[in-house]
């Protein structure tokens, strides 16, 4: 008999003609009625074969496996964080050091070269060491060398060398009224830094520069080249007081002004643990050689 709780299950006959009686608790549910569904299948060979579930890793991607590595998309490459270049504190700023706010020494020459094969040399001479100059013509220099074929101020800039006004004829700045002067730094040679002649400024000097947009830079350590002093003299005097930052002041018509002379600085001064201001190579001062910006706006020199 079967009770009210029970299900009885009769199978198909075996060899032996006997049938199987399978009892359950209705309480276990659906799931041994699917385990019996099996059972009823099962031939002694598959039972057998039955255990515990085998680790199964999953199916390879269909796309990696039908496409060659070297068509699948490439990730996009992390984008390089853009450069900030220093800028200058105006709070902070000297005179003196002018732009250059870290510790390189930098060699600045005034006024107007005696040759024009010297100049090219030494403009080549520092791209080829990594040397950055700062050329300071004079307007009356630049149109005079201009008419002989040769731009002062680009064959320096395209050199990665700096160049910034030094007046149009060399006046003392300080003897001329306000227009006078502000005419006199707003000539030919066109840059946001300006060295007075002869470092000759006043307030009336100072307002013509402020007025024009540009900023003064004159020196720390003058050479006093324009005495007549020997090459030897001048390079020796250079690399006994020049100082980190310092700004040396020469002239592009004396002898501190050569390829000999620049070297032999460069030399002594490293031998003092000092070094060059670097020729211009973008803001981040990495890479090859490159034009240097005819204008700094905010940023420091980046020696």
């Amino acid at each position: 008999m079967v009770g009210r709780n029970e299900v009885r299950l009769f199978l198909a006959p075996t060899t032996k003609g006997t049938r199987m009686r399978v009892r359950t608790s209705l309480a276990v549910g659906a799931g041994i009625a699917l385990v019996l569904a099996l059972a009823t299948q099962a031939t002694p060979k598959a039972a057998a074969m039955i255990g515990p579930p085998a680790m199964v890793s999953a199916p390879p991607s269909p796309l990696a496996a039908t496409v060659p590595s070297f068509l699948l998309p490439v990730p996009a490459p992390e984008p390089t964080p853009e450069f900030t270049p220093v800028t200058i504190d105006p709070a902070t700023y000297s005179l003196g050091h002018g732009p250059n706010i870290g510790d390189a020494v930098v060699l600045t020459y005034d006024d107007c070269p005696a040759s024009a094969t010297m100049y090219r040399e030494v403009m080549e001479y520092a791209r080829q060491q990594n040397i950055g100059l700062v050329i300071a013509p004079t307007g009356e220099c630049y149109r005079w060398y201009l008419k002989q074929g040769l731009d002062l101020v680009q064959v320096a800039r395209t050199n990665g060398q700096y160049v910034i006004n030094h007046s149009d004829s060399h006046p003392n700045l300080k003897r001329l009224g306000y227009e006078k002067a502000k005419r006199q730094i707003s000539g030919d040679v066109a840059s946001d830094y300006g060295r007075p002649p002869y470092g000759a400024h006043n307030a009336t000097v100072d307002k013509a520069y402020a007025d024009a947009g540009i900023r003064q830079w004159l020196w720390d350590v003058d050479t006093e080249d324009w005495r007549g002093k020997s090459r030897q003299s001048v390079v020796n005097y250079t690399v006994a007081n020049a100082c980190k930052g310092c700004t040396v002041l020469m002239h592009l018509q004396h002898k501190g002004f050569s390829v000999t002379a620049i070297g032999q600085m460069k030399t002594g001064l490293e031998a003092r643990g000092l070094v060059l201001c670097r020729a211009y190579r973008g803001w981040d001062n990495t890479g090859p050689v490159e034009p240097a910006p005819a204008r700094l706006g905010d940023n420091a020199l980046p020696c």
